[in-house]
């Protein structure tokens, strides 16, 4: 078993330096060092460091300036980024080939030299050769900087782990739920054919005094109850709507065939019109009173409703006429206006032409098929 080297501190303290260097130290005398809160520049090169303890960055967070080059260490501690105040860090000719995570939170760190160390391809490009003092101050950022990009990229990761962790485990609680309410079912029925089978036992024992054995469930018979009552009563509102719909529109339907055969046949239109006199004093006669007084409110309230149609659509026509002649009035004196409303009115007319044609074949239609229904 190696002995551990002890030293006295304070005989290698020069004001804020403190040089260990060339101590052949096997183990960070990180206790003695902490003890000196004002030596912030430390000096351990040239030792046989391996590791530098867990405790080294939590009891040394005061150091500005630390030189570890010439050792053996073949990494550094997970928290080695407690060292927030560091500002100088050498790691020359070691054997490290990794950072630590918390190698991102050096944000003071201003120079930095890696070389003769068997770094991963990546962290070697990154810190570079480290010739000169500028180069050594290029790679203290671009290492930082690598680090807090592998740090967030880190951290998404373990976060979407975590999420993943997460996910498995409610879908893991999710069967183990219904697992058990499987069982619990599985339970229930058998229960339930246990107490099936021992009633039927029973009545085979016993065969003049049968006992039956029936599960009641008092809720779904209501609940069935309910339903039912709220179903028939939905299908009577059902057909009172459906035909109440049919009277409204039969009614719409003869009051605009009445008004449209008053527009085409005078004669016609009173024909029909006594007609549908005579209906409805036979229908009146055979259905009760109110019945009766309730339909012929109905037609008198549609007719009125199409009448105040037929007079607004009319009113809004004269409008229209007159506001269409005054603008023609007042276009009559462009000649190039004029001569294009030539034409536009050429075009009407034989749009008028076409539509008188349309019109008179859909009448002689129209009156066929009231007088055969007449007749």
């Amino acid at each position: 078993m190696t002995k551990k080297k002890t030293i006295n501190i304070k005989d290698f303290l020069d004001d804020d330096s403190l040089d260990l260097s060339l101590c052949d130290l096997q183990d960070v005398p990180v206790k003695e060092i902490a003890s000196v809160p004002k030596a912030t520049n430390v000096d351990l090169s040239n030792n046989k460091f391996t590791v530098l303890g867990n405790n080294f960055a939590g009891l040394l967070t005061h150091l500005i300036k630390l030189d570890l080059s010439g050792n053996q260490l073949y990494e550094l501690p997970d928290n080695f980024g407690l060292l927030v105040n560091l500002k100088h860090l050498d790691l020359y000719k070691n054997k490290l080939q990794t950072l630590p995570a918390s190698f991102a939170d050096l944000r003071s760190l201003r120079w930095l030299d890696l070389k003769e160390n068997p770094l991963v391809p990546k962290m070697a490009q990154v810190a570079g050769t480290c010739l000169d003092q500028v180069e050594c101050m290029a790679a203290a950022r671009n290492v930082v900087r690598f680090m807090q990009v592998l740090q967030k990229e880190l951290e998404e990761e373990n976060a979407r782990k975590e999420q993943e962790r997460l996910e498995r485990q409610m879908i893991e609680e999710r069967k183990a739920q219904k697992k058990e309410q499987k069982q619990k079912r599985k339970k229930s029925r058998k229960n339930a054919a246990k107490a099936a089978q021992w009633a039927k036992s029973e009545a085979e024992l016993n065969p003049n005094d049968i006992v039956e054995v029936e599960i009641v469930d008092p809720l779904p018979i209501a609940v069935d109850n309910s339903e039912t009552k709220a179903s028939f009563f939905g299908k009577i509102g059902a057909t009172f709507s459906w035909i109440f719909k049919t009277l409204v529109m039969v009614s719409l339907l003869i009051a605009l065939t009445l008004f449209v055969i008053s527009l085409l046949d005078e004669t016609l239109y009173r024909r029909c019109l006594k007609l549908l006199k005579t209906s409805s004093k036979t229908f009146g006669l055979s259905v009760p009173l109110q019945l009766s007084h309730l339909i012929s409110y109905l037609y008198n309230l549609v007719v009125l409703v199409f009448s105040n149609v037929i007079q607004s659509t009319l009113f809004i026509s004269q409008c229209s006429i007159r506001t269409a002649m005054d603008w023609y009035q007042l276009l009559c004196t462009n000649e190039f206006l004029l001569s294009l409303m030539r034409i536009m009115n050429d075009y009407f007319y034989i749009g008028y032409i076409k539509a008188s044609e349309l019109s008179s074949i859909y009448y002689q239609k129209l009156v066929v098929l009231i007088q055969s229904y007449v007749r």
